[in-house]
């Protein structure tokens, strides 16, 4: 097998490289949303964490997104339920940060996010900081995503066209280390190509 030459390998095992080539390799022939999700628990196999999720969204320009989000996961009903019911991704600070110009690209720890934006509450929004912290102590009651990471990139197909957005989750028992932060790295622009194939479709319907 040719090993991909990719400069966040650096420090990873030679195991860990073979893995991100294969991995890589199979999110940018994935064709369905089946497809996708089996590539993901392949790699769940391989770098501990439970939840997943991983949205497309159109940008209103190059960095900022529109509200739509189409969404391969493997949340709890539960949670997924509660997420649309309060429109949460108007006030998730991890959505938030994510889509701006510097978030593209940057792996984002969602402890670091949770105390930077709670450590500016004079400057916050009164009732964005309020529903955050309500769905801070929802998360908190069901033990659940109560930290993670996140990543994510961005592209258009062809010039002139809207710019799509990605951005991909990974919470609960993971391993907050440097291979885990530079496998995540690596894979991120296969998992976005894949995304943008797998759900612009759906994406565009939902402005027709």
């Amino acid at each position: 097998m040719t090993v991909l030459k990719n400069p966040e390998f650096k420090g990873l095992s030679e195991a860990d490289r073979e893995m991100i080539t294969e991995l890589s390799s199979a999110f940018v022939v994935s064709k369905t949303e089946e497809d996708f999700r089996g590539v993901m628990e392949r790699l769940r196999r391989k770098v501990p964490f439970t939840h997943w999720g991983c949205s497309l969204a159109r940008l209103a320009n190059e960095y900022e997104a529109t509200s739509n989000y189409i969404s391969i996961n493997n949340f709890a009903p539960v949670f997924m339920e509660a997420y649309r019911a309060n429109a949460a991704e108007f006030f998730d600070v991890i959505v938030l940060y994510h889509f701006k110009e510097q978030g593209f690209g940057a792996l984002q720890r969602w402890e670091e996010t949770f105390k930077d934006f709670e450590g500016r509450k004079e400057e916050a929004d009164p009732l964005l900081f309020k529903k955050h912290l309500a769905w801070r102590a929802f998360l908190d009651e069901f033990n659940m995503m109560l930290d993670g990471y996140s990543i994510g990139s961005r592209s258009h197909l062809v010039s002139g066209e809207h710019w799509f957005g990605s951005i991909i989750n990974y919470a609960d028992d993971l391993e907050y280390n440097p291979r885990t932060e530079a496998i995540f790295r690596a894979l991120v622009d296969a998992q976005h190509a894949s995304l943008v194939r797998i759900l612009k479709p759906r994406l565009d319907e939902a402005f027709n």
